[in-house]
């Protein structure tokens, strides 16, 4: 592989190149020392038309001053004519180790050559010979982007299989990366993705995105910067799919510290260009439009088709009254049994109906709990080796009615890769591994379990004074025995702790005394401050009374039914609602469907939640699980719901808002207090920081290679797994452990 070439000549004492400025003109440096002159007689590097670059040297004298030592006091730079130039042809080695590990720190991110010559996946390559697909080269965009590989460059073919809920459709960000931006490894680093670059404003208002040329949804149609227009002008903004649409729609996430606030718009620059405009300064853009809800059109799935970053114009337009005929979409409403276009627009905006730009986005089979994928034949990675990718053929699920029998499916060797698995299972999973022919993967966990209180409950006054009480909250934290929880429920993995930055974040030392606050029992002062609160009194079973004389005290800790794919197991929450008993206060676990589970969020009938949430870069601030009409208050700039009541609230509010406008570099000491006040006020009463929670304990076939991305931080909003890239995950000898 020929490429650039860069010389450097090195007199011991400066670096000195000369470039030359034409094929009869070059300049050279002559370094002036006290009585000494050292001079680099000429040294030319030249670019030739076409791809071969050549280097055109000349030789170096220098002059030595022996038993000296020699100090640059100035240069001096001047033109002379060069007559004659000798053309040296060099070639330069293409880095010979893709993997992530050639590097330091990992990543995914490659710096070598892109490959001038591809290969496809047999299955593709055999309908390109039926005339059914255009040759590879075509169905790349003019620059792939290449991804290193984990262990090794893969081998094609073999069907993935995967054990899900009955009612799962696969179409999910993990399984499908689509992102525009992404993050790497390192969870900081932001690397291109379907953008090949980017630029922003001096005043860091306009990010502009610049897409790869060619780029082509998986049925062959253009990817362009119309489908970043129609998602946002169309779909976002369009007030009959979005009646209470976020005015900040552009912020790229804004759930943390930093995030962009988002007032702005999106502006079409040319077919593979465009701009978002904020009003106020979004110096953290990128990294959000990375790592949130900003992810690409895969989010779909769980926006129930109301919006993603960018969405198929060209298929979705059909569906939507400001484009289509109005007599052909009434009759489409009607057929699919529908009452409005919102609702049947929704159901096709979804990666299980419409194209798709992840590694599988042809579904042959939408059946949920027994969906099948194929590959995108014109998804736009490659490997440094010139290999289309991904590299397995085809993804299937298979349907566990509960959690109990996808634990008995994965034991049995049934998955090739099962993500977020049962840790209340973990002993019996290592038990069984050799049997089921499978090993674990553990990431780095980036999620917190936590108890979470409601601090916009308005369904009971009693419990509103309670929840929204910092010494009530305290109270429940010192009540709690959080390293026998550990212990018994979380094998031993580990440890007490609130919620904050991860170890080896450059912030991490900055808030180590509120990481550790109220984490050990502590009994006696729990007693002291319900007893303060007007709690004292107790009935003859011993339970705390409530100060209004309406019986005893009996609230609930709630989260997702495991049965639906919540990580906490019914032992967990049951075991942990145990501790405030011995302070008198009734607590009973509480586990909602997940059918209803966001209906109960929105009306605020949450009291206590226990489960896990994502931390880390940034300090959390209020959203529908414990502060609802927060949430709407910010999401509506004020319009809807209710500003914060409480004053160290309204401060974290007021600290992510100034963060926002800075570097996250320099948001440290804003962050830091973020933290502390979460953990002062306990906000946020964290349980345990480091066990193996969601999407960091996966189950993998021995067969399965590319999937253990060493340091790896599983969190959900960069979409949990998809960061180790799943598309270069390959089975040896291109089939799983059962032949296919």
């Amino acid at each position: 592989m020929k490429t650039r070439f860069t010389l450097v000549a090195t007199l011991g004492l400066l670096v000195i190149v000369a470039l030359a400025l034409a094929c009869t003109k070059e300049v050279v440096k002559e370094v002036q020392v006290p009585g000494k002159t050292v001079v680099v007689e000429k040294e030319v590097i030249k670019e030739v038309p076409g791809k071969t670059v050549v280097v055109e040297k000349e030789v170096i004298k220098e002059v030595e001053v022996p038993g000296e030592t020699v100090v640059v006091e100035k240069e001096v730079i001047k033109e002379v004519q060069v007559d004659k130039i000798v053309v040296k042809e060099v070639l330069v080695a293409a880095p010979s180790d893709p993997t992530i590990t050639a590097v330091t720190p990992p990543s995914f991110i490659w710096d070598g050559p892109t490959p001038t010559k591809f290969n496809e996946a047999p299955m593709l390559a055999e309908l390109v010979r039926q005339g059914k697909l255009p040759p590879v080269e075509e169905r790349l965009p003019e620059n792939p982007l290449v991804t290193r590989v984990t262990e090794a460059i893969g081998v094609y073919g073999g069907t993935w299989r995967m054990i899900d809920s009955c009612t799962f459709p696969g179409e999910v960000n993990s399984l499908h990366p689509d992102s525009v931006v992404a993050v790497d490894l390192d969870d900081e680093t932001v690397g291109p993705a379907l953008a090949e670059s980017w630029s922003a404003s001096s005043d860091l208002k306009n990010w502009t995105i610049h897409l790869r040329k060619g780029l082509r949804w998986s049925d062959g149609d253009p990817f362009d910067a119309d489908d970043f227009i129609f998602a946002v002008k169309d779909v976002m903004q369009n007030t009959d799919l979005n009646p209470n649409k976020r005015d900040g729609v552009m912020g790229g996430g804004g759930r943390g510290a930093g995030s962009a606030r988002g007032v702005g718009d999106i502006v079409k620059v040319d077919d593979y260009t465009f701009r978002y405009e904020f009003v106020l300064p979004s110096p953290n853009f990128l990294f959000y439009y990375a790592e949130t809800g900003w992810w690409g059109y895969s989010t779909t799935h769980w926006r129930s088709g109301g919006g993603s970053t960018y969405m198929p114009s060209h298929f979705l337009k059909q569906f939507h009254p400001d484009y289509a005929d109005k007599a052909e979409l009434d009759q489409m409403i009607a057929d699919a049994g529908f009452d409005t276009w919102q609702e049947l627009f929704r159901s096709k905006a979804t990666l299980r109906v419409g194209p798709g730009m992840g590694p599988w986005a042809v579904n042959t089979d939408a059946t949920p709990g027994q969906t099948v994928w194929e590959r995108n034949p014109y998804f736009w990675k490659v490997d440094p080796a010139g290999n289309q990718l991904p590299y397995v053929d085809t993804v299937a699920y298979t349907c566990g009615e509960n959690k109990e029998i996808i634990n008995f499916k994965v034991m049995a060797g049934e998955a090739d890769y099962a993500h977020q698995m049962d840790l209340e299972k973990y002993a019996l999973f290592l038990k069984n591994a050799n049997q089921g022919n499978y090993h674990h993967i553990t990431a780095q966990p980036g999620i917190t379990l936590l108890i979470m209180y409601n601090l916009d409950y308005m369904l009971d006054e009693e419990y509103t004074r309670l929840l929204t009480s910092k010494d009530f909250r305290i109270a429940m934290s010192l009540s709690i025995d959080k390293q026998e929880l550990t212990d018994t429920f979380l094998h031993g993995l580990g440890k007490p702790q609130n919620m904050s930055f991860h170890p080896g974040t450059i912030f991490y030392d900055r808030v180590e005394n509120g990481r550790n606050l109220y984490t050990i029992q502590d009994v006696d002062r729990a007693n002291e401050l319900l007893d303060k609160l007007g709690l004292a009194e107790r009935d003859a079973d011993g339970w705390r009374l409530r100060s209004d004389g309406q019986g005893k005290v009996e609230m609930k800790f709630t989260t997702v039914h495991p049965d639906d794919g919540a990580v906490q197991s019914i032992a967990l929450v049951t075991g942990a609602a145990q501790y405030p008993r011995d302070v008198g206060l009734y607590i009973t676990p509480d586990f909602q469907s997940i059918a209803d589970w966001w209906s109960f969020l929105e009306e605020g009938s949450m009291q206590m939640g226990f489960f896990g949430m994502q931390s880390g870069r940034d300090p959390n601030l209020p959203d529908n699980h414990w502060g609802p009409l927060m949430w709407a208050w910010n999401n509506t700039d004020g319009r809807e719901g209710r500003a914060p009541q409480d004053p160290r609230m309204q401060r974290l509010w007021d600290l992510s808002s100034q963060a926002s406008l800075l570097r996250y570099e320099n948001s440290g000491p804003l962050l830091a207090e973020m933290y502390d006040i979460l953990a002062q006020e306990q906000f946020i009463t964290g349980i345990n920081y480091g066990a193996p929670l969601q999407n960091s304990y996966q189950i993998v076939k021995n067969n399965f290679k590319n999937t253990n991305a060493p340091g790896w931080i599983s969190r959900y909003r960069p979409g949990s797994w998809a960061v180790v890239r799943p598309e270069q995950f390959f089975f040896e000898n291109g089939k799983n452990d059962a032949g296919y």
